[in-house]
């Protein structure tokens, strides 16, 4: 107990525990409850999504040991949301340990940072993947941290790397914000660092992220031919990285544009209240007058403040990496974990504050805002994320009452039997009667009114029904789409929009 106490004491034992206890507090309600998205209810009861088919090589034997091991991959609520919030209060635990931030209750708040962000709340959503979305963001601190480490960590950290890149692609932007922040840190903060050190540093960093990508590449590309696989063309998957440098110059500008305008529009669900969006600015305010007030008082040479100057500048591009690396897909909250690092710069400042006598009141006025400012965002995310999860619950139950009667209305059809395949006729079901009360309601996970008409609707209804529904080929569906019989059927859910033509029971939702 006496061990337990000391460590409790120590700032990265302290942002562990309260991280993980605040983390249960923010998604109690998530991890308690069964809540699908529409990937999530795809693989139920087990099963982890695509894998070596969207780049994920690590993911793949990741699955495939759980599988061997532990008979299958789980889609375990409980577990797996726990597993997830342990993996990210040691993170938040590292990235404490990479800025050496000595006061724990600073640390603490970086934690609650990390666990209740939008991302972490859409990472949930996908509890499938969501443990070993949490390694993967671990992995991505600690490639910094055990670079700054170990004189000789340089392997290892590309290792981590290549592995947390292997498990999703879109975690390297965290560990690209944090190496600038890093940089910024110490550009401002050692005495007697050099611009040349600077460059050195920035280059050394550089390094083990560009090699952990070669290294990711070149096992991507060894599965890839092993097990005779191509990327799919899913969201620009197969094209990731890939763009004309005639199209970069657009590409930077909009990692800048959206990551600016966060303060005044919404970027991926990460400011849907105007107190977070005030909050932002607020913050960014304040950080980009603290950090030219201590390059001023510390009296830094023109060419360190000149490289620190670039580095703020740069520190944008890498928080929103993730758009140059999927030019081509669509950036959602789950894609911008990044972004939490972001809210972390303002801590990493008050830490470098040192001790001025003559500015006593205005030092301590500054910090109180801050922690203030921090403290209201963390609650209005905690407030927006169980907003989300009683959304995503009555969804749910909006989605499985209606398809379950629907079932039932297509079983009652005249001249139905069991051995009949079924034929839907279009994708959107447009019941003029259907109303989601919390259609407006912010959704990390995807958008609840969607899901009777998402790809996963025949999961729903084999989930929830217990129902395999016996589906017609592609052709025959074209074929009754076509013929005169079914243009002349109303859509559903009017009388007549189930019919039984020959061998196939036809559900007509749309007019092809």
């Amino acid at each position: 107990m006496q061990k337990i106490r000391e460590s409790f004491k120590k700032p990265f034992w302290f942002t562990v525990y309260s991280t993980f206890i605040f983390g249960l507090a923010v998604h109690l309600f998530g991890i308690v409850n069964v809540l699908h998205n529409h990937d999530d209810i795809s693989e139920q009861p087990s099963g982890v999504g695509t894998t070596l088919s969207s780049g994920r090589w690590f993911l793949d034997i990741l699955s495939k040991f759980f599988k061997s091991n532990f008979e299958g991959n789980y889609n375990l609520p409980y577990f797996n949301g726990i597993l997830f919030l342990i993996l990210i209060a040691v993170s938040a635990g590292v990235l404490v340990s990479v800025f050496k931030i000595k006061n724990r209750y600073l640390g603490s708040i970086m934690g609650m940072i990390l666990v209740s962000f939008p991302s972490a709340v859409s990472t949930l959503f996908f509890k499938y993947t969501s443990a070993y979305y949490g390694l993967a963001i671990l992995l991505s601190v600690l490639a910094v941290w055990i670079l700054k480490k170990y004189r000789f960590g340089f392997p290892l950290s590309c290792l981590c790397t290549a592995l947390a890149l292997g498990i999703y692609q879109a975690y390297l932007p965290i560990t690209a914000s944090i190496f600038v922040l890093l940089l910024i840190k110490e550009a401002l903060e050692e005495r007697k660092i050099t611009f040349g050190k600077i460059i050195g540093r920035g280059i050394y960093y550089c390094a083990s992220m560009i090699v952990g990508l070669i290294l990711y590449y070149i096992i991507l590309k060894i599965f890839l031919h092993c097990y005779d696989v191509s990327l799919s063309n899913y969201q620009g998957i197969s094209d990731m990285g890939n763009f004309q440098l005639s199209a970069l110059p657009g590409l930077i500008r909009k990692t800048f544009v959206s990551f600016c305008m966060l303060p005044l529009k919404d970027y991926c669900n990460l400011a849907q209240m105007n107190f977070i969006k005030f909050a932002y600015l607020a913050l960014g305010i304040i950080s980009i007058a603290v950090i030219l007030w201590h390059m001023i008082k510390t009296k830094k040479n023109i060419l360190v403040s000149a490289i620190t100057t670039v580095l703020l500048i740069v520190f944008p591009f890498a928080v929103n990496l993730i758009v140059v690396m999927c030019p081509n897909s669509t950036i959602y909250t789950l894609m911008v974990y990044s972004f939490a690092i972001v809210l972390c710069v303002p801590i990493v400042l008050i830490n470098m504050m040192p001790e001025n006598p003559d500015l006593p009141k205005i030092q301590k006025g500054i910090k109180t805002v801050i922690i203030a400012l921090l403290l209201s965002v963390i609650c209005c995310y905690s407030y927006l994320a169980n907003v989300n999860y009683t959304a995503m619950y009555y969804t749910n139950r909006q989605a499985e009452n209606y398809l379950n009667s629907m079932v039932v209305q297509i079983r009652m059809a005249d001249h139905y039997d069991a051995s009949k395949k079924w034929a839907f006729i279009g994708d959107k079901i447009e019941d003029p009667l259907i109303k989601n009360a919390w259609e407006k309601a912010p959704m990390y996970g995807g958008k609840g009114s969607t899901y009777i008409n998402a790809y996963s609707r025949n999961r729903w209804i084999q989930q929830y029904f217990g129902y395999k529904v016996p589906m017609a080929d592609k052709d025959t569906v074209n074929k009754l789409a076509h013929s005169e019989e079914v243009q002349n059927m109303p859509c559903w859910p009017d009388n007549g929009s189930v019919r039984v033509i020959d061998d196939t029971v036809v559900i007509k939702l749309q007019n092809e």
